[in-house]
C-alpha cells in the first residue's frame, strides 16, 4: 500500500483509491486510474463501503473504520491498487458549504473522472484561461464539483493540485458546443465603400452587423428607394475617382 499526503494522486500505478474525510458521510473512497475497475473490485470486496450513484463509496460508521481500512489495504494490495489519503475534506462537502454561502439557490453535483481521458471532456466547457483550464489540460483531475444556479449559471470547482487546502473555481457550461467550436470564423468578404456620405440604409446595416443579426435581404445592399438621388455614390465593387479604404461588408 502507498499513502500520499495529498488527495490528488501522482501518476503512480494503474489503479488508485482516494480516501477523503466527509463530515456528512464519514469516509469517502474514490476509485480512479486507467485500471479503475481494479479499485472498484477492491472496494466492493471490502465490507463496510457503500457504493453511491456518483461512483464514489462511503464508509459511514467511522467508529469502526480502523479494521475496515486494514481489510481494504490487504484487498487493494492483492488487486494492485494504491491507496491515497490526507487531511483534506471531501470535495463534495466543501462544494456544498461554498454553495450555501453564495446568493440564491445552488445545486451541487460531484463528477468522477475515473479514467484520465475523461477529464478532457471538460476542456471545451470551461470559460477559463487561467490555472483551472491549465490543470484540466495537463494535470490529473480525478473529480470535480459542478455548482449550478438557475438561468444557466454554472461553476466548476476542483482541488488545486499540490495543495491540501486550496481550490480552483471557474465558469462552466455543461451544454456542449458544436464540434467546430475551436475553428476560426470564415474570412469576411470586403468591398469598396462610397467616397460620399453613406446612403441611409448603411447605418441600419452596420448596426445589424454589430449585433450579429444582419439580414442580407433587409439591410444589404441598400434598397432602390434609398439610393435614388444618390447616383454619384459608388456602389460596392466599383472604383470611385478617388482612393477608398477597404471596408468589411456584411456577410
Amino acid at each position: 500500500m502507498s499513502m500520499d499526503e495529498r488527495t490528488t494522486p501522482r501518476s503512480r500505478g494503474q489503479a488508485q483509491i482516494i480516501l477523503a474525510v466527509s463530515p456528512a458521510d464519514g469516509l469517502v473512497a474514490v476509485p480512479v486510474g486507467e485500471q479503475y475497475p481494479w479499485a472498484n473490485t477492491a472496494l466492493q470486496l471490502t465490507l463496510g463501503f457503500e457504493r453511491r450513484p456518483d461512483g464514489t463509496y462511503a464508509l459511514r460508521n467511522v467508529d469502526t473504520a480502523a479494521p475496515i481500512l486494514r481489510a481494504l489495504a490487504d484487498t487493494a494490495r492483492r488487486h494492485r491498487v494504491h491507496l491515497f489519503g490526507g487531511p483534506r475534506t471531501y470535495l463534495g462537502d466543501y462544494a456544498a458549504a461554498l454553495a450555501d454561502g453564495l446568493p440564491g439557490q445552488w445545486t451541487v453535483k460531484v463528477e468522477v473522472y475515473s479514467h484520465p481521458v475523461w477529464q478532457e471532456d471538460l476542456v471545451p466547457l470551461l470559460w477559463d484561461a487561467g490555472e483551472l483550464i491549465d490543470c484540466v489540460e495537463h494535470i490529473r483531475i480525478p473529480y470535480a464539483a459542478q455548482l449550478t444556479k438557475g438561468a444557466g449559471i454554472e461553476l466548476l470547482l476542483a482541488e488545486r493540485p499540490g495543495s491540501t487546502d486550496q481550490y480552483l473555481l471557474g465558469s462552466f457550461a455543461s451544454a456542449t458546443f458544436d464540434d467546430n467550436y475551436a475553428d476560426p470564423p470564415p474570412p469576411p468578404r470586403s468591398c469598396c465603400p462610397p467616397t460620399r456620405p453613406m446612403p441611409p440604409a448603411w447605418s441600419p446595416a452596420r448596426s445589424c452587423r454589430r449585433t450579429n443579426r444582419l439580414s442580407t435581404k433587409d439591410c444589404w445592399p441598400p434598397s432602390k428607394r434609398h439610393t435614388e438621388g444618390s447616383r454619384n455614390s459608388t456602389r460596392c465593387g466599383r472604383r470611385s475617382s478617388t482612393p477608398a479604404a477597404t471596408a468589411t461588408a456584411p456577410a
